[in-house]
């Protein structure tokens, strides 16, 4: 039954680890260079001006960890061949997948929010760490779940 549910769930086929890791870094990695080219933008015109270095200090910690998780796995399963053959739990993936999404828009509306609806840059980053702190914990959480995964 439990394999009946996955097939019902991705359209007919079994998702492979793989497949499903790659997906989860081609979403994540198009909303961080995104991100990134918007945050870049916005320095080299000096939009934050005084704030420029909690702009900036602000974006990295808040991305990095992220990127570092999953081109540490990737690269570290690239090199020993060990998600080829495994089915993804389609449940963690889409948990993970959706946390990814609301984390890559809750960090664009921040910045967005900062640069369009008030004058003090610096306050609103800072802010935003009441919620993105332990939001990106979740997120980096879901997703070490999933990357780290061992299926039979």
């Amino acid at each position: 039954m439990p394999d009946a549910l996955a097939d019902s769930q991705t359209g007919g086929g079994v998702m492979t680890q793989k497949v499903a890791q790659r997906r989860l870094a081609l979403l994540w990695f198009s909303g961080f260079g995104l991100l990134f080219l918007i945050m870049a933008i916005q320095v080299v015109a000096d939009r934050y001006q005084s704030a420029t270095s909690s702009a900036v200090g602000w974006f990295f910690p808040t991305t990095i960890p992220v990127s570092t998780l999953m081109i540490g796995v990737l690269v570290a399963q690239a090199m020993g061949g060990t998600a080829e053959a495994r089915a993804a739990d389609v449940f963690v993936y889409r948990l993970a997948l959706t946390m990814l999404a609301v984390y890559l828009l809750m960090v664009g509306f921040t910045i967005v929010y900062a640069t369009a609806f008030t004058v003090r840059p610096a306050a609103v980053f800072d802010r935003s760490n009441y919620v993105l702190g332990p939001a990106q914990g979740l997120v980096t959480a879901a997703l070490g779940a999933f990357f780290a995964r061992q299926v039979k």
